[in-house]
């Protein structure tokens, strides 16, 4: 196997297919000439990631993909930032900094470029945390002032922002949020929690717990996270807590950073180097498992930290050492699959084969009704909410060439 550069890599995802027996390990440098780069999050497919370099003293944003390497979102011309949040394929990135217009969060999109994310009443600043897949929902810290107490909130493009309810008085930190945009996880002191919809504000049943690193699944039906016990994997569903050991059965001390779409593989960092978690063998140092397992070669390399994983698992991202320095990486396993958007007409809750206003109509008319009674959910979440009204205002006027099924009263 083959640690390979950053290179236009189109080019060589046609000649040199990744199977199971042939998997890449890319080295993420900081684009020339910065140095120490730090990657935060991986995209749901596997095939960008963002985080950040350091320029002049500080920190700027970047975006990485498999396609192209490293970008830099920001430059000299700019203020400090660090790049936080992916959505599929790098379309949208988040970033907190003081880019443009002081202190506050930011998104960015190809078409647009940087936009300051508007704040809600009586605000200090925002840490736009994490985002979903199709990037219409981000997680983020609302600095109140003058109290300066956080308060957990959504933004959605239809709604803005939406502080989280039933979320008690105490500071809480959201972290991370599910590919669909439906769940958000983060730590209320001194336990974790996770918000839907339809559930709001629930405590995760672990010990007391500091830590400020999580995962959760595509569906925002695992959790991931650790105390001071061990790190922990909660399912939501049926409400199982199963805390992960080591291959030897001892607890898996550390914390995770990611975990794949069915919750059957866990990443992140730890006691002394990156991990990777499965039930079938524990957990187990990710470098032994690359080699051994894939054949990658990972002469020089430490990797310190697995940052994210793929919803399939194909795919992993983390930061380390290479040859002593400071580097990123990301190592496919096998052919990342890239996300190329919401299935079409997913607006259309009528059926009619269009998305129009009528379809608009019928999602306001259950705005967050219960759950059992919420027919056109086009997100598939159990609720009707701003994500649905999202969905049908960015199809809206899209002719659709099969007829969605709508369930009945």
């Amino acid at each position: 196997m083959r640690t390979l550069p950053f290179v236009p890599a189109m080019s060589l995802l046609l000649l040199v297919p990744l199977t199971r027996a042939d998997a890449v390990l890319y080295a993420v440098h900081a684009p020339p000439p910065n140095i120490l780069p730090e990657l935060d999050s991986l995209s749901s497919d596997g095939t960008a990631a963002a985080g950040w370099f350091h320029l002049n003293g500080g920190a700027r944003v970047m975006r990485w993909t498999i396609a192209n390497g490293s970008e830099a979102l920001t430059g000299s011309d700019t203020g400090f930032a660090e790049g936080l949040g992916c959505s599929g394929a790098g379309r949208v990135v988040t970033a907190f900094g003081g880019l443009y217009a002081g202190q506050t969060g930011y998104r960015w999109t190809q078409a647009t470029g940087w936009i300051v994310l508007p704040m809600p009443p009586d605000t200090w600043f925002i840490v736009p945390r994490a985002i979903s897949e199709d990037g219409m929902a981000i997680a983020s810290w609302v600095i109140g002032y003058p109290s300066g107490n956080v308060r957990p909130a959504r933004w959605t493009e239809s709604l803005g922002y939406e502080i989280l309810h039933d979320v008690p008085a105490d500071d809480a930190y959201p972290v991370v949020i599910s590919g669909d945009g439906s769940t958000i996880v983060g730590q209320s002191y001194p336990r974790p929690f996770y918000w839907t919809q339809a559930d709001g504000y629930t405590l995760i049943p672990v010990g007391t717990s500091l830590a400020i690193r999580f995962g959760v699944s595509h569906d925002g039906r695992f959790v991931v996270g650790s105390d001071e016990q061990s790190v922990w994997r909660f399912e939501r569903v049926q409400q199982n807590l199963l805390r992960l050991q080591r291959s030897d059965g001892t607890p898996l001390r550390g914390y995770p950073r990611g975990v794949s779409g069915d919750g059957s593989i866990v990443v992140g960092k730890g006691s002394a180097s990156a991990f990777i978690w499965d039930e079938a063998h524990g957990a187990r140092d990710l470098a032994a498992v690359l080699t051994g397992e894939y054949g990658v070669d990972l002469s020089g390399w430490t990797l310190t930290e697995a940052i994210g994983i793929s919803t399939d698992g194909n795919v992993i991202a983390g930061n380390g050492l290479l040859n002593g320095q400071q580097t990123s990486w990301v190592v496919a396993l096998q052919t990342p699959v890239p996300y190329t958007g919401r299935p079409p007409c997913q607006g259309d809750v009528d059926g009619d084969h269009a998305v129009s206003l009528v379809d608009l109509a019928l999602v306001l008319s259950e705005f967050r009704l219960p759950v059992e009674f919420a027919r056109y959910d086009c997100t598939g979440d159990g609720v009707v909410d701003a994500l649905d009204v999202d969905v049908v205002l960015h199809d809206q006027g899209q002719r659709c060439g099969r007829r969605l099924h709508i369930a009945t009263p």
